[in-house]
């Protein structure tokens, strides 16, 4: 019976209006949580369909919610809808209308999914044993985290099991990858803002040079980084921008630095942030002028469950077969998903989308990234067997045995 609910969902998912929705969002790329076309496509949508949704979770998010209202067993999926300030520079017809801005890590593909993910579903309401509530969630990419503000209004609460899929151009279209344990790390992007006093560098002594404290600050983080700390640790700390300055003869007033700083052990993510700090506050302070910084803790380590992993392992082998779900390597890349599953079990799961005979190739943050539309057929598909296999509750403790 689950093949044939599965079947009847799939038509209804409406694989062509998914691909629609999908471009459209491509061409509208918005940023954090300002996202007034994304989030108006999507309730657009959920009010064509008929299905309930809040906007009372976080800033710029909307759930809905399918299935059984009076079950005592919830399972949530999330999609994240936030673009990246990338130029899109690929010679398609939906490439973005927006300068500087595209989907260039694929959220609008996971929004369009998830669009006909409530499709598929609705239609066969009758048979859901459980809640569903689906996340449309803000700002994954940029500074602050989209689904930590979800998690402080009480989103959480309502859930037992939450997943997640995302697009991923390392891996061919029509495979299916799965991280287990602890997968990715914690992620903290700074802001360093140094503030000194403009002069005339032929009177240098009238200025207080903001460059020379970030120049510093730069060197010192690297010393640090080198003596302090355990090479075996897994962590790193980029600084990726230093910005300053307006002209060849004027001693600059500001400056502006921005690094990366990621580690597997929350612990070792504090000290660096910690001495960051230290060293940023104790160069202002030597040149005789002043920081601000801010470094909020974008991701936590993200750990998937080992049981709700192996149920939909078992979804995406009905899919795409076994010998095309592949077990992924820890990667020093972050995920704000991480934030959901600190409070619930989940897991997380990447969908092939490279497809060489197609030209699509480009990895993710890149201006020609794209994806092949059709993997995410899989992707529903495998959304789908999850629901409708697991639609009671199911030990998710990593020790249980089935």
């Amino acid at each position: 019976m689950v093949e044939e609910y599965v079947a009847k969902a799939l038509e209804n998912a409406d694989f062509s209006r998914m691909i629609l929705q999908r471009r459209q969002l491509h061409m509208h790329p918005e940023i954090g949580f300002n996202l007034p076309f994304t989030i108006s496509l999507v309730k657009a949508e959920l009010d064509r369909i008929g299905i309930p949704y809040s906007e009372k979770y976080g800033k710029s998010s909307v759930v809905a919610m399918l299935g059984n209202p009076d079950a005592d067993f919830t399972i949530g999926i999330r999609a994240d809808m936030d673009a990246l300030p990338i130029q899109d520079r690929k010679n398609v017809s939906y490439h973005s209308q927006i300068p500087g801005q595209s989907h260039a890590c694929g959220h609008d593909a996971h929004t369009a999914m998830l669009l006909a993910v409530a499709r598929g579903l609705n239609s066969i309401q009758d048979v859901l044993k459980c809640r569903v509530l689906l996340l449309f969630q803000p700002n994954e990419e940029s500074f602050d985290s989209g689904a930590r503000y979800m998690v402080q209004d009480g989103i959480m609460d309502e859930i037992d099991v939450i997943v997640a899929a995302h697009v991923e151009s390392a891996l061919d279209s029509g495979s299916v990858g799965f991280y287990e344990g602890l997968s990715l790390a914690a992620s903290r992007p700074t802001l360093i803002r140094f503030f000194g006093r403009e002069a005339f560098d032929g009177s240098p002594r009238e200025g207080i040079d903001a460059l020379a404290m970030a120049v510093n600050t730069y060197n010192d983080i690297q010393m640090m980084l080198a003596r302090e700390l355990d090479p075996m640790d897994r962590f790193y700390c980029s600084v990726n921008a230093l910005n300053s300055g307006c002209t060849n003869n004027i001693i600059s007033a500001y400056a502006e630095m921005k690094l990366s700083i990621r580690a597997f052990n929350l612990d070792t993510d504090a000290y660096i942030f910690k001495r960051v700090c230290e060293i940023a506050h104790k160069n202002a302070d030597l040149s005789g002028g002043s920081v601000e910084i801010d470094g909020q803790l974008k991701a936590l380590p993200m750990i998937c469950n080992h049981a709700v992993n192996e149920r939909m392992r078992a979804a995406a082998v009905k899919v795409v077969g076994q010998e095309a779900v592949f077990d992924l390597p820890q990667k020093m890349s972050g995920e704000d998903f991480s934030y959901f599953l600190e409070q619930k079990p989940g897991t997380f799961f990447l969908i092939g989308t490279r497809n060489t005979d197609k030209g699509i190739t480009a990895m993710e943050y890149s201006s020609r990234f794209d994806v092949d539309e059709d993997a995410l057929l899989d992707g529903i598909e495998i959304l789908f067997n999850f629901v409708l296999d697991n639609m009671e509750r199911f030990p998710t403790s990593d020790d249980s045995k089935e």
